[in-house]
């Protein structure tokens, strides 16, 4: 029997998506779904080059588009910051994990955990950074900063397809 009504929240990359301003079944926003598939699960360069594999295995890209976000990645590890981001040294990596706080509910796509410090990454591929996108990484460090855990907070909007970073 149950003792509280229960209430599931069902997380949609499409819905994500088109709240970003991206046109549902566009070549944009499809293309922004299957990138945030790639990053999803990583943890190295080497997690990334996998998910591509896989990509083109499961028939979700072709040949040509795997080649290229090969190249692309392999591009990622000739910048500092991302080559930290990827170097697999954190103690913890959560991707697309929900975060709760004083009843707020979000969600980044990348937090990364070592001693006590904490980065948010948030993945964007679009044509232009927007200002809006400043303001979401601001509530991600915003709901970090009160549950209290983490003594250095860090957020990067991370405009993959411009390769522009910009740390919030």
């Amino acid at each position: 029997y149950p003792t509280h009504a229960s209430k599931v929240n069902v997380y949609n990359q499409l819905e994500r998506m088109t709240k970003e301003g991206a046109k549902a079944g566009s070549k944009s926003c499809n293309n922004g779904i299957k990138m945030h598939k790639m990053f999803e699960n990583a943890n190295t360069f080497d997690d990334l080059h996998k998910a591509v594999d896989l990509m083109l295995n499961n028939a979700a890209i072709r040949q040509k588009r795997a080649d290229s976000l090969h190249a692309k990645i392999d591009s990622f590890s000739k910048n500092s910051l991302v080559a930290e981001w990827f170097s697999g040294d954190w103690d913890d990596v959560k991707c697309e994990t929900e975060l709760l706080c004083n009843g707020k509910s979000l969600r980044p796509d990348r937090v990364m955990i070592k001693q006590g410090k904490a980065v948010i990454v948030d993945y964007k591929f679009v044509a232009q950074p927007n200002l809006d996108h400043h303001q979401q990484v601001e509530e991600y460090i915003k709901l970090l900063t009160e549950m209290g855990t983490y003594d250095n907070i860090e957020g990067y909007i991370w405009y993959v397809d411009l390769d522009q970073i910009v740390r919030v």
